[in-house]
């Protein structure tokens, strides 16, 4: 008899919720068409909260607009410029992603290489100030 209260109960309580929204009356995500990653070395997380108030129009935007992780940990070592970034935007640690370091020695090209240098004839971006031409291309 109480299996039977409780199935009553629990019908009662299916038909007093509301019904689902229909799939058509649910809005759409806007398509991603770029992501913005500002890392901002050696800047500590409490300056976010610390100096809210002295922030102001783009960094201030972002702030308020963006996503903010106050209390982010990442699973990488070593801790240098390239291996954070590297891992920040993709997720891999250095044994999956390529990027072991802000530079190191390539056996098979025989010579240093940083992480950021282009390894094809056809580079990312070349910066006038150096001619030296950048590339994402290092990761694997």
């Amino acid at each position: 008899m109480k299996h039977v209260a409780r199935l009553m109960v629990f019908i009662a309580l299916a038909f007093a919720a509301p019904a689902p929204l229909p799939l058509h009356a649910v809005e759409e995500a806007p398509s991603i068409r770029l992501v913005l990653l500002v890392a901002v070395d050696q800047f500590r997380y409490d300056y976010l909260t610390r100096f809210r108030g002295e922030f102001t129009g783009g960094f201030l935007r972002l702030l308020t607009s963006g996503a903010v992780f106050s209390n982010a940990y990442l699973d990488h070592y070593p801790t240098v410029t390239a291996i954070g970034h590297s891992t920040m935007l993709s997720g891999a640690t250095p044994a999956i992603s390529g990027i072991v370091g802000n530079d190191w020695y390539d056996r098979e090209l025989g010579k240093n290489v940083t992480s950021v240098s282009a390894n094809s004839s056809r580079p990312a971006a070349v910066f006038s100030s150096s001619n030296k031409s950048t590339s994402p291309n290092r990761r694997r």
